[in-house]
Order: C-alpha cells, then sequence, then structure tokens
C-alpha cells in the first residue's frame, strides 16, 4: 500500500494525516452521508404522508437530541416517518 506522504509528524512527534488527504477523507465522508441521506429520503417518500422537504427537516431535526446514539435517532425518525407522526 503506497502511503508516501500521506502521513506527517507533528510538533508532538506523533503522525498525522497530511492536510490534502485530510481534506479528500472529509470530502469522501460527506459525499458518502449525502448519499446515505438521499438513499433513505427516496425509499421515505414514496411510503410515507410527508413530502422529501419535510421528511430532510424531519431528520435534520434530530441531530440536537443529543440523548440518543445516531443509530437510535435514524431509528426514531424513521418509524416516525412512517407511522405519520414527525
Amino acid at each position: 500500500m503506497a502511503t508516501d506522504g500521506m502521513w506527517i509528524m507533528n510538533e508532538d512527534y506523533e503522525f498525522e494525516l497530511a492536510p490534502e488527504y485530510s481534506q479528500m477523507l472529509f470530502e469522501c465522508r460527506l459525499a458518502a452521508t449525502k448519499a446515505w441521506r438521499d438513499a433513505m429520503l427516496d425509499y421515505l417518500e414514496p411510503r410515507t404522508i410527508y413530502t422529501r422537504e419535510q421528511l430532510k427537516e424531519g431528520l435534520m431535526a434530530r441531530n440536537d437530541k443529543t440523548e440518543l446514539d445516531a443509530t437510535e435517532r435514524v431509528n426514531e425518525f424513521v418509524l416516525e416517518a412512517l407511522g405519520g407522526d414527525l
């Protein structure tokens, strides 16, 4: 595996991801998150009474629910959307 230049040593003598790779990793994760969200909305929209925008707003509103972990928030959202209780 070619990793030359991927890692740099910081001033604390610890290895960290080089800035350009850190940016690419961030962009990749962001693209994957958007794809996952879009796939979920594509699935839910024809099966619920909500528009795509309403579903998106309902999902984003759950970001503030810090008492639930990410899986619990998504499960709650999907079940409430399917049940018509957003």
